[in-house]
């Protein structure tokens, strides 16, 4: 790991968490991915409107984009990547020219869970695998993304304590929190019963806002 100032570690890692993968390579199919579904350039979203091959590509793609800087220069550079991917230049340009029209529909990132991922196995391939195991296993039982991603958070949040630094630790719970909030349509949806699970073979309509 190079040694950086926190702020230049923090500023790249948000540079590189503000390509929004989800949003730039639908384009390449003419579509506007924040126009479908729940409007999210998250790969839940891409896996609905493009497929599985399409959402596996922006999972590595944004997997990498926290890896990488947080592997090279620490948690500054981590704490970047998600915020950049959360409130990512490009969505909030987009944002300011739809408001100007009138238009409802306004959006400002994703919601950093494959890039959290990434952090997760570039601080720690334990704290990592046991949070895509925690993923995977909720994900299996339940098909709601949203439940999954919460759980796998919870559990680097847990599985850092035995594996990382304080620091981590605190980084994890931040993460945790700031995830509840990304996620608080989909807990309300859950509440209500219209959550929408991921049916493999078949393409749905996603009703997320």
């Amino acid at each position: 790991m190079f040694e950086m100032a926190n702020f230049e570690a923090f500023l790249i890692g948000y540079v590189s968490g503000s390509i929004l993968w989800g949003y730039i390579l639908p384009l390449f199919k003419g579509i506007d991915i924040t126009t479908v579904g729940s409007g999210n350039p998250g790969m839940t979203n891409v896996y609905r409107a493009l497929g599985k091959k399409w959402a596996a590509v922006v999972f590595v793609l944004d997997f990498l984009k926290a890896y990488v800087p947080t592997l090279l220069f620490g948690i500054p550079a981590a704490a970047g990547a998600v915020l950049g991917h959360i409130l990512s230049p490009i969505m909030i340009f987009k944002s300011i020219k739809s408001y100007i029209k009138g238009e409802k529909r306004i959006k400002f990132g994703g919601k950093g869970i494959a890039s959290s991922v990434g952090i997760a196995f570039a601080l720690s391939w334990k704290v990592g695998l046991i949070g895509l195991i925690a993923f995977l296993t909720v994900f299996s039982a339940t098909r709601y993304v949203s439940v999954s991603s919460l759980f796998m958070m919870l559990t680097f949040t847990i599985s850092s304590i035995f594996f990382l630094s304080r620091s981590a630790v605190y980084f994890f719970a931040s993460l945790m929190a700031l995830s509840v909030l990304t996620h608080i349509g989909n807990i309300k949806r859950l509440l209500k019963g219209e959550e929408l699970r991921i049916e493999f073979g078949k393409s749905a309509p996603s009703t997320e806002k």
